[in-house]
């Protein structure tokens, strides 16, 4: 009876013992989209599309008006009308990311971002994840369209809480999820962060002359 009532209480233990919220590390990792770069437009890329089809126009026209042949000049104007149509989709594009405020649009994949991803850009996802150090098992995930890591620490945080609630944890991050208001809003009695600061951030905040200092002497 005793062996069995054991048996029992292990198999009733909070997530079968697989974790245990000791020590929680947390990453993000970017995750190609299929949306093709001829796909992804920001407003930079479409005003020089827009530039490039105005050239492309002014010259067909141009070749309109001197061409004597009559197929040259149906010929012609097939490809105005296909320039024309192509410039009335860009300019939609552009319009719509001004209404939006964002600031790319992937065709394809409208969550997905251009993103610095293996020392290039690529359009991707970004996936972040809560991992266990007991048996290295995720404990939550997250996917995102933010280009960097800095503004999740706070997301991945709190749902690593809520799955080890009420009990002591240590969460670890690298530099990239270095933010003094995600790190505010993580730690707390039963929170321990281990983060690495930025390059030349503890040498700012020693002198008095980092960014959110000066903000708060304003």
């Amino acid at each position: 009876m005793k062996k069995m009532k054991e048996k029992v209480k292990e198999v009733t233990e909070p997530h079968f013992g697989l974790i245990d919220g000791q020590l929680v590390a947390i990453d993000g990792t970017k995750l190609k989209a299929s949306c093709s770069k001829k796909k992804h437009f920001n407003d930079n890329i479409i005003s020089k599309k827009l530039e490039q089809i105005d050239e492309k126009i002014e010259a067909y026209l141009r070749d309109f008006l001197t061409e004597d042949n009559r197929l040259k000049k149906q010929e012609i104007t097939e490809k105005l009308a296909v320039y024309q149509e192509r410039m009335h989709e860009l300019q939609v594009m552009k319009q719509e990311l001004k209404e939006t405020g964002e600031s790319q649009l992937c065709v394809t994949d409208p969550d997905a971002k251009s993103m610095k991803n293996n020392g290039k850009h690529e359009v991707c996802f970004n996936v972040q994840t809560a991992v266990d150090s007991k048996y290295k098992l995720i404990v939550d995930s997250d996917t995102v369209d933010d280009v960097n890591d800095q503004g999740q620490l706070s997301n991945m945080g709190h749902k690593t809480k809520q799955v080890f609630r009420d009990q002591k944890t240590t969460i670890v991050a690298d530099t990239g999820y270095y933010n003094y208001l995600e790190i505010i809003d993580v730690v707390d009695e039963n929170t321990e962060l281990l983060i690495k600061p930025q390059k030349g951030k503890q040498d700012k905040v020693a002198s008095g002359f980092d960014k959110e200092s000066l903000n708060m002497i304003l």
